[in-house]
């Protein structure tokens, strides 16, 4: 009797997340048709019924959390994913983690996506980057800045990015003389507007 009351049980469970899913489904669907309308207050209405979801497969909860960043709300998609277990995630997880983070300026959030996709993606230069500027961001282990810096400059030598972010992180540790010459000379023409505000930022940090 107790085997057949824990299998009725593990069904009805089963049943109510495959439930939940459509219904967040059809949720996402109109909170994206919402949004490109420009209808606010239907978009605000859908965002608050889908924040409260949480018995939702990984992959329906990611598109949630997704549309709710999307949409303008990444404080309560970051909040939707961190209620979730760790365990089965993978690298598109994080970078949804990441973005949500990013978008709601959550520097912890951050951290931990980016150490998470690094245990998933080691030799990814994109993320390496990515952890030298939160070092950079935040001020710490500026010595730990200027190794990764140094070793994104060196697999990307070519990169403005990467040559401004190695400037910034000798800056920090008082070597002006070795970061004028990655600023001096280089183009911007044409970057997008954050790389030239850092880069001269930079030159007046020399």
């Amino acid at each position: 009797l107790w085997s057949e009351l824990e299998t009725a049980s593990a069904k009805a469970r089963l049943l109510a997340t495959r439930q939940d899913a459509l219904h967040a489904e059809t949720l996402i669907a109109r909170l994206h048709m919402a949004v490109t309308l420009r209808r606010i207050s239907e978009a605000r209405d859908l965002m608050t019924a889908l924040q409260p979801l949480e018995q939702l497969p990984p992959v329906t909860l990611l598109r949630a959390a997704a549309a709710l960043r999307r949409a303008g709300a990444p404080t309560q998609a970051l909040a939707m994913l961190q209620r979730h277990p760790e365990d089965p995630l993978t690298a598109a997880w994080w970078a949804e983690f990441f973005a949500c983070a990013h978008a709601s300026a959550d520097i912890p959030g951050m951290k931990r996506a980016i150490d998470a996709l690094l245990q998933l993606e080691p030799d990814s230069i994109r993320l390496q980057s990515n952890q030298a500027a939160l070092l950079l961001l935040t001020g710490e282990d500026p010595a730990e800045a200027v190794r990764l810096t140094l070793a994104v400059h060196t697999r990307a030598p070519h990169s403005p990015e990467a040559r401004i972010n190695h400037a910034f992180a000798l800056l920090r540790l008082g070597r002006a003389q070795d970061a004028e010459p990655l600023l001096t000379g280089l183009d911007t023409t044409g970057a997008a507007p954050e790389r030239v505000a850092n880069h001269r930022l930079a030159l007046v940090e020399l």
